[in-house]
C-alpha cells in the first residue's frame, strides 16, 4: 500500500497544465482591452474584454443613477488594472462606464462579475437619458432573483449596432470589493464558461479522489492520520465550492445568510481538520506541548470569531480571522521546522507542502484584504498551492507507511538473526560437548563401539529434548488459551470471569461505586439441542456470544460464558437504571435476532437476572452472584423472554415469536 510517487506527480503536472491552459486563455481574452481614453468600443471582432480599466467610480449611497449628476466631477476616480480591488469598504460605491457599438456587432452580451461573494449589485443600462435594463442581484439575495442561473453574477445586455450606452453599477458588500468584470459576446461567454467548468471539475475531482483514497487507506489500516487528512481535503473542497458560489447555487439557493457565512465556517473546518492531522501525524502535542496548547488556543479563538460573525461587524471579524489564520500557519511552520531539524523525514516533507500553501494563502489573504490584487494568483494560485500541498502531504503519509514497514522488517530481521545466533550457540555447545566426550573416551582408551554408542545416546537425548521443548511449548499455548477463553464462543471463560469479578469487587470497594452483574440463560435451550441437535445449539451459543460482544462496547465491561447455556456480564460503575437498560437491550436484541439452521428460521429468547451492589467490607462477592441468580430464577419462572432486576416487584418481558419446540 505504497504511494505511487510517479503517478502522483503526473497527476499534479496534468492539473497544473490545465490551470495554465486556462490562464493562457485568460491572457488571450485581454486582446479586447483598449485604451482608457473615450468609451469602450465593441466591434464585430470583439469577443471578450476586461473592463476594469475603463470604469470611473465614486463613494456614494445615492439610490438612482439620475442622482449621480449632483456629484462633483472631482470626486470621481479612475480605476487602474483589469480588476477593481478596493478592499473592505463600509460605504456603497457607484461605477460608471460608457459603451459604443460599431458595425454588425453581436446584439447579446454578458457582463460577468467573477466574485460571487458580493452582497448587492444594482446594474442599470442607459441609452442617453432612457433606462433600458436594470437588475438587482448578489449573494445577499435569493438565487432565484439572479438574471441568469450561474454561480457567478452575470447580467445579459441587449445592444444595438452603432449606438452609445452607459452602464451604471452600484455595489454594496461586507466582503472585500474585488470586482473582476468581463464583458463577453454571448456565444464566446458560453464557450469560456464551459472551459472554466471543465477545469473546476478536474480540480474538484482531484480533491474527491485524494479524499476517497485516504479514506480507503484509513478503512484498511485504521490510521487516524488518513481520516483527518481526508477531512482536511474535503474541508478544502467545501471551501472552494463555497467561495465559487456552487454551494449556494445547488444546496441552499433560497437561504442567502448561509452563503454569507459559509466561507468563514469552511475555514473553521479546515483549521480543525489540519490541527487534528498534525496532532496525530506529527505528534505535536507530545513533541511541543506548549506550542500545541497555543495552537489549540488559536483554534478556539477562530471558533469564537465564527460565533462573533452574528454579533460584531463582519469586516472586522473576517480581518481578525485572516490574521489569526496567518499567525497559526506561522506557528505551524515553526513546529514543523523544529521537527525537521530533529531529523523527522515526514516533517521535512510536510514542511515543503506547508511552505508552498503558506505562500499562496498569504497572497490570497492579502488579495482578499485589498493590500494588492493579481488576477492570475487570485484565480489559480490558491488552487495550485492546495494541489501541491495535498499531493505532498499524501506523499508524507505514504513515506511514513513505508518507513514503518521498513522498521518492522528490520525488527523481524533482528529477531531472525538473534534466533540464528542462538541456534549456532546451541550447536557450538553441542559440538563442544561431543568433543569433550571424545577427548574423555580417548584418554580412557575406550573401545570404538562404546564411543559410537555414547554418540548415539547424545543424539537421542538431543532429539528427545527438542521434542520435549516442542510439546511443552504446545502445551503452554493450549493451557493459555484454555485458561482465558471459551473454546466455543471465544468469550472469557468461567475461570477468568471469577478473577475479573474479584478484581472489580476490590477496585469498586475502594471507589465506592456500584457493580452490576447480569446472568443470562437461553430459554428452552435443551429443546433446541434435543430437536435440532447439538451442532445447532452450538451455533446458537456462538451467535448469542457475538451478539453480546456487539452490544457492549466499554472496555471495562466483562462478557463471559458462565457455563452451559448461561452467560455473565459484569458492568463496573453502573447503577441500577443503567443495568436495567442494558438488560432490556439484550433481551430485545436476542428476541429480534433470527437464527437460520439448515434452511429453518429459529427465534431464540433469553432470560436475564440483574443484581447491583456497591461492594462493602462486610459483603461478599458471592452475594452479588446469588442475587443475580435469584433474579434469573424469577425471570425463568415468570414466563421467560424477560429480565428481572433483583428487588423489583415485577419482571419486564419482550413479546416475540418462540423458537421451535418452545
Amino acid at each position: 500500500m505504497q504511494f505511487n510517487c510517479a503517478s502522483g506527480w503526473v497527476s499534479l503536472c496534468f492539473l497544473l497544465g490545465v490551470l495554465l491552459l486556462l490562464a493562457s486563455g485568460a491572457r488571450a481574452d485581454d486582446i479586447g482591452w483598449q485604451s482608457t481614453e473615450g468609451p469602450l468600443t465593441l466591434s464585430p471582432f470583439t469577443r471578450t474584454v476586461k473592463i476594469g480599466s475603463r470604469i470611473r467610480y465614486v463613494t456614494s449611497d445615492l439610490d438612482t443613477p439620475e442622482a449621480l449628476h449632483s456629484i462633483p466631477a472631482a470626486d470621481w476616480q479612475e480605476s487602474s488594472g483589469n480588476t477593481i480591488s478596493l478592499g473592505f469598504q463600509t460605504e456603497p460605491h457607484w461605477f460608471v462606464m460608457d459603451l459604443r457599438t460599431e458595425g454588425d456587432v453581436s446584439r447579446y452580451w454578458i457582463l460577468e462579475l467573477a466574485n460571487p461573494m458580493i452582497d448587492h449589485v444594482w446594474l442599470y443600462l442607459y441609452q442617453g437619458e432612457r433606462r433600458l435594463q436594470q437588475w438587482h442581484a448578489g449573494d445577499a439575495m435569493p438565487f432565484s432573483q439572479r438574471p441568469l442561473e450561474a454561480s457567478r453574477l452575470q447580467f445579459p445586455l441587449q445592444l444595438q449596432p452603432d449606438q452609445d450606452y452607459r452602464l451604471y453599477m452600484k455595489v454594496s458588500s461586507t466582503e472585500a470589493l474585488e470586482l473582476p468584470l468581463t464583458l463577453s459576446e454571448h456565444f464566446y461567454h458560453t464557450f469560456m464558461s464551459d472551459r472554466r467548468s471543465l477545469v473546476d471539475g478536474i480540480f474538484h475531482g482531484f480533491l474527491i479522489i485524494m479524499a476517497a483514497y485516504s479514506l480507503a487507506i484509513y478503512v484498511i489500516l485504521r490510521d487516524k492520520s488518513y481520516l483527518f487528512y481526508a477531512c482536511y481535503v474535503l474541508s478544502m473542497l467545501l471551501f472552494f465550492l463555497s467561495q465559487q458560489g456552487l454551494l449556494y447555487e445547488y444546496l441552499f439557493p433560497g437561504v442567502p445568510s448561509l452563503q454569507h457565512y459559509s466561507v468563514p465556517l469552511m475555514s473553521l473546518l479546515i483549521y480543525m481538520s489540519i490541527a487534528a492531522f498534525f496532532g496525530t501525524f506529527l505528534d505535536f502535542g507530545q513533541h511541543f506541548p506548549v506550542l500545541w496548547r497555543v495552537y489549540l488556543s488559536m483554534l478556539g479563538l477562530h471558533a469564537l470569531l465564527c460565533l462573533g460573525l452574528v454579533l460584531l461587524p463582519y469586516q472586522t471579524v473576517v480581518s481578525l480571522m485572516a490574521l489569526n489564520v496567518a499567525a497559526s500557519m506561522v506557528l505551524g511552520v515553526v513546529g514543523i521546522w523544529r521537527l525537521s531539524m530533529h531529523g523527522s523525514r515526514p516533517a521535512q516533507i510536510v514542511m515543503a507542502g506547508w511552505g508552498m500553501l503558506f505562500a499562496f494563502i498569504l497572497l490570497f489573504v492579502f488579495s482578499r484584504m485589498g493590500i494588492f490584487y493579481n488576477d492570475f494568483l487570485a484565480s489559480y494560485g490558491l488552487r495550485i498551492g492546495v494541489s501541491l500541498e495535498i499531493l505532498i502531504f499524501s506523499f508524507a503519509l505514504s513515506f511514513r507507511i513505508n518507513q514503518e514497514r521498513q522498521e518492522k522488517e528490520w525488527a523481524l530481521n533482528k529477531i531472525n538473526l538473534e534466533r540464528v545466533e542462538r541456534i549456532r550457540a546451541q550447536e557450538l555447545a553441542l559440538q563442544r560437548e561431543v568433543e569433550a566426550s571424545q577427548a574423555k573416551e580417548q584418554s580412557l582408551q575406550m573401545e570404538i563401539q562404546h564411543r559410537e554408542s555414547l554418540e548415539q545416546v547424545v543424539e537421542e537425548r538431543t532429539a528427545d529434548l527438542a521434542r520435549t521443548l516442542q510439546d511443552l511449548e504446545k502445551a503452554n499455548q493450549e493451557l493459555e488459551q484454555l485458561s482465558s477463553r471459551d473454546g466455543l464462543t471465544g468469550l472469557f471463560n468461567r475461570r477468568l470471569f471469577d478473577a475479573q469479578l474479584q478484581a472489580l469487587w476490590q477496585q469498586l470497594q475502594r471507589k465506592q461505586q456500584p457493580l452490576a452483574l447480569l446472568l443470562l440463560d437461553v430459554d428452552h435451550f435443551k429443546q433446541v439441542n434435543d430437536s435440532l441437535g447439538h451442532p445447532c445449539g452450538d451455533m446458537v451459543l456462538r451467535e448469542l456470544g457475538a451478539l453480546l460482544s456487539s452490544l457492549l462496547h466499554r472496555p471495562t465491561d466483562v462478557i463471559a460464558r458462565y457455563g452451559g447455556e448461561e452467560f455473565a456480564v459484569l458492568l463496573p460503575e453502573t447503577p441500577v437504571e443503567g443495568a436495567r437498560h442494558v438488560a432490556e437491550m439484550i433481551v430485545q436484541a436476542a428476541a429480534d435476532k433470527l437464527y437460520v439452521w439448515e434452511g429453518e428460521t429459529l427465534h431464540i429468547t433469553v432470560s436475564v437476572g440483574v443484581h447491583v451492589l456497591i461492594p462493602q467490607p462486610d459483603l461478599d462477592q458471592d452475594q452479588l452472584v446469588q442475587g443475580a441468580d435469584q433474579a434469573l430464577y424469577q425471570a425463568k419462572h415468570g414466563g421467560r423472554n424477560r429480565y428481572v432486576v433483583s428487588g423489583d416487584k415485577h419482571s419486564v418481558a419482550q413479546s416475540v415469536p418462540m423458537a421451535r419446540g418452545q
